[in-house]
């Protein structure tokens, strides 16, 4: 198991997503792109619960709760999917546990299926938003841009084409999620230098 997934971009990749937009949106600024990156960023990794983490616990004497926030300097969790060791307990989202068993007086101990999101730009995101799902986060940026009222690339159409693409995207990805994440062993992500983002 591991706790620190610390994978993110490399270099240039977050750039391609604003010289794409810039490229095919006239009139559309950076500030715009960011907001919409991230908003955009945010949806799939809920969505898709695709950065799934196992994450151990130990709960000692007369001990309720755990709360696995924050999870690393890069990715905090999003929302627990699964859990192993409790009989009877309750999810408070987006990460705590709680026992609510008739005794806690005795140690126990488990696991959480859990999954993550990015904390912010500034610590990293996930190599895989912008290489194995590039086409996707493209999608729902532009999606997202050509919904907004009033502007010069303004498209109702093309707003709803793109967000399509980018909803099936996105059942993919928790598709592949499910079965990468099928067995016991937890899944190890690679590790990658840290990048940053277009500034």
């Amino acid at each position: 198991m591991t706790t620190d997934p610390t994978y993110y971009a490399t270099p240039g990749t977050i750039e391609r997503i604003y010289d794409n937009v810039q490229a095919t949106m006239a009139g559309v600024t950076y500030p715009a792109i960011q907001m919409e990156l991230w908003n955009t960023i945010e949806e799939f990794c809920l969505r898709s619960t695709f950065f799934r983490i196992n994450i151990p616990f130990i709960m000692g004497p007369n001990v309720r709760t755990v709360d696995f926030n924050p999870q690393s300097g890069s990715m905090v969790v999003a929302g627990i999917l699964k859990q192993f060791g409790l009989v009877w307990f309750r999810v408070y989202p987006p990460s705590i546990l709680v026992d609510n068993g008739p005794s806690v007086v005795n140690t126990r101990q488990g696991y959480v299926e859990a999954f993550l999101k990015p904390a912010s730009f500034d610590n990293g995101l996930p190599e895989a938003l912008f290489n194995q799902f590039f086409e996707v986060i493209l999608n729902g940026v532009k999606g997202r841009l050509f919904g907004h009222p009033g502007k010069p690339y303004s498209s109702p159409q093309f707003a709803e084409y793109n967000m399509k693409r980018f909803r099936v995207g996105i059942n993919l990805a928790r598709g592949e999620a499910a079965q990468l994440n099928s067995g016991q062993q937890a899944w190890i992500f690679p590790y990658f230098a840290k990048g940053r983002y277009k500034n």
